[in-house]
């Protein structure tokens, strides 16, 4: 069986050509993603990574599973869980609302072998039936309107088979307020570039427009922190969708020192929730 390793700085040119091709909206999200993974300035799958791939490991452990992952940036959750596995994944299916990141995982399981499905969609629009052992919604819940969290959820329960597993990693944090929202405006694209060039992490174009995407990139970050502020909340949703909580726990956020104080401001939280249908 191929190596399988997600070849992440070559990922990140290939999802920056890529989403100024192809993106429309999310061409920041798609194009900077693997680059602020490597900067440490969000957490991705590297937050709490080894409590995830523990429980990966020991779900896969009974056999061959199905997985559905609902969401991907890039090819970081893919990647996590086809090693976590260690090969006992049955299949794959990933979606999202954008082909980018799609495109990026067929040519990661293409290289490394893997039965894998994709499907442009909205995660509150699927359809399937008791068709999963695994389901991974790995930092989606941002993305997902207060309104329609318990639908998307439902369909998640839904989709599960009996004595599946769905697998939620979700932050909480306060508001960026006006009293700090200048500071984070300002110093962003710093905290970015001061850890990918102490990496040496060559730029997929000049630094003037690198930098530039990144301010666009934290105005529309900036609106996305805190909409979650509570993993109670959360919690009461899942079981509002017809899961019980097997466990809830807070996880290491991962993140490059300078952008650590920041968000410690704002008492941001990362958790690892598993839950099953309930009875």
């Amino acid at each position: 069986m191929p190596e399988i390793d997600e070849h992440l700085h070559q990922m990140a040119m290939d999802a920056y050509a890529l989403a100024t091709r192809r993106c429309g909206a999310c061409a920041n999200l798609h194009a900077l993603w693997p680059y602020l993974r490597i900067a440490r300035i969000v957490s991705g799958v590297e937050g709490g990574d080894s409590m995830l791939t523990a429980t990966i490991s020991e779900i896969c452990a009974t056999g061959p599973k199905d997985v559905l992952i609902a969401g991907a940036a890039d090819t970081g959750i893919l990647n996590l869980v086809a090693k976590s596995s260690g090969g006992r994944a049955a299949s794959f299916v990933v979606i999202d609302l954008c082909d980018t990141p799609l495109e990026l995982c067929r040519k990661f399981a293409n290289r490394c072998n893997l039965p894998l499905k994709t499907k442009v969609q909205d995660v509150a629009d699927i359809r399937f039936r008791a068709r999963f052992d695994v389901i991974i919604a790995h930092s989606l819940l941002q993305f997902i309107p207060p309104q329609n969290r318990l639908r998307v959820f439902s369909r998640f329960a839904w989709a599960l088979k009996p004595g599946g597993k769905f697998i939620q990693i979700f932050n909480t944090s306060r508001r960026i307020q006006p009293t700090i929202a200048a500071d984070y405006r300002r110093h962003y694209s710093d905290w970015v570039m001061r850890e990918l060039e102490a990496k040496n992490v060559p730029l997929p174009t000049t630094r003037e427009a690198f930098c530039a995407r990144l301010v666009s990139y934290a105005m529309e970050r900036e609106n996305r922190e805190g909409v979650v502020e509570s993993e109670e909340e959360v919690l009461e949703v899942v079981r509002s969708a017809g899961f019980s909580t097997i466990s809830c726990k807070n996880i290491d956020l991962n993140l490059a020192p300078r952008y650590n104080d920041f968000v410690a401001q704002l008492l941001k939280r990362r958790y690892l929730t598993v839950a099953s249908i309930s009875d």
